[in-house]
């Protein structure tokens, strides 16, 4: 990595915060959600609404769509404190990532002792989840590497243009 010159680099700390935020933004932009989320209101609705149909299948699906929506909201608090107790690496962790022009090296720290590494092309990224505070660097379907962005050092917009152009319609942005 000594031969490449470093483009930018980025230090974040996964405390229960940071978890949560990604679980809550994994969860909400997963589009398997949004759709029983959509068939959760129109079970409510249709219970509400339903005059001319059976009280009881009224009644059970406003209980099926409100628990759904009591789940959606509650789950990513959940899983983050679960993940954060039952995970003794990532917990309190650093990770700092540093990009290069073709590859990303990824340190992971714990009590100021590396405990990882890794070198990723870019090519190896299986999508971008970017929001108003982090930028998730998915490496698969449901693990991902987490940059706050304001502890980015360097030049982040070249960055996000190298990342746009390698994964084109996997870089999406969530305000």
């Amino acid at each position: 990595m000594e031969d490449e010159k470093l483009i930018c680099k980025c230090e974040s700390k996964y405390d229960y915060d940071a978890i949560k935020q990604f679980n809550r933004s994994h969860m909400y932009n997963n589009p398997r959600n949004i759709i029983v989320t959509i068939i959760a209101a129109i079970l409510v609705l249709y219970s509400i609404f339903g005059i001319n149909t059976d009280s009881y299948l009224r009644i059970i699906c406003g209980i099926i769509g409100i628990i759904w929506v009591v789940e959606i909201s509650i789950l990513p608090t959940l899983w983050s404190k679960k993940a954060y107790k039952t995970s003794k690496i990532v917990a309190d962790a650093k990770l700092m990532v540093n990009f290069y022009n073709e590859k990303m090296q990824l340190l992971s720290l714990k009590n100021d002792e590396k405990v990882g590494e890794s070198i990723i092309t870019y090519d190896d990224i299986y999508k971008v989840l970017e929001t108003n505070n982090y930028i998730y660097l998915y490496i698969s379907s449901n693990q991902a590497y987490l940059c706050k962005k304001e502890n980015f050092e360097g030049d982040y917009s070249i960055i996000v243009q190298k990342l746009k152009d390698k994964l084109q319609k996997k870089y999406k942005i969530k305000k």
